[in-house]
């Protein structure tokens, strides 16, 4: 078993087997943020792929991005989306004729907030499975969690985006 996560971290990747899901993993060095994500949902600037990485479930990967990432913090936070939700968002963002907006961005209960020169966005709340101390092996679930989570909000999401970068 790895130095990095044991059995219970696996419980956090589990999903349904009905669909399939794109999984993340964030990591941040204080219990109070990764709580906070757990609470607000993921915040992030310019790209969600910035910050994040997508994983795939298998020892010797997980291992690799637990070394790589471990400088980042001992809190890793999954997220999971639903396929089924990005192919939803991804053919709304077609029909509106925005082809250049990260579906990621579209993916929040509320408009980006501009800051400086760039524009915060937020993951929903409902896509943080829960969160990981690698140290203790402690796991946070997410209560709230349900990665097929939609929001007409998400529209709002795409005509913002649309008219404002």
């Amino acid at each position: 078993m790895s130095k990095y996560y044991n059995s219970k971290f696996l419980r956090l990747l589990e999903m349904p087997k009905d669909g399939k899901y794109i999984l993340f993993l964030h990591h941040t060095s204080k219990e109070e943020i990764a709580r906070k994500i757990i609470d607000e949902g993921f915040k992030y600037y310019d790209s969600f792929y910035k910050t994040t990485d997508e994983i795939v479930i298998d020892e010797v990967y997980l291992n690799y991005w637990f070394q790589l990432r471990r400088a980042y913090g001992k809190y890793a936070i999954v997220m999971v989306i639903a396929e089924s939700i990005i192919e939803k968002v991804n053919e709304q963002i077609k029909q509106k004729g925005s082809r250049h907006i990260d579906n990621f961005n579209v993916l929040s209960e509320s408009l980006p907030v501009e800051y400086e020169d760039d524009y915060l966005f937020t993951l929903s709340k409902y896509f943080v499975r829960g969160y990981y101390d690698i140290n203790t092996r402690n796991i946070v679930f997410n209560p709230l969690f349900n990665p097929r989570f939609y929001s007409n909000k998400f529209l709002d999401n795409i005509r913002f985006i649309q008219n404002n970068t």
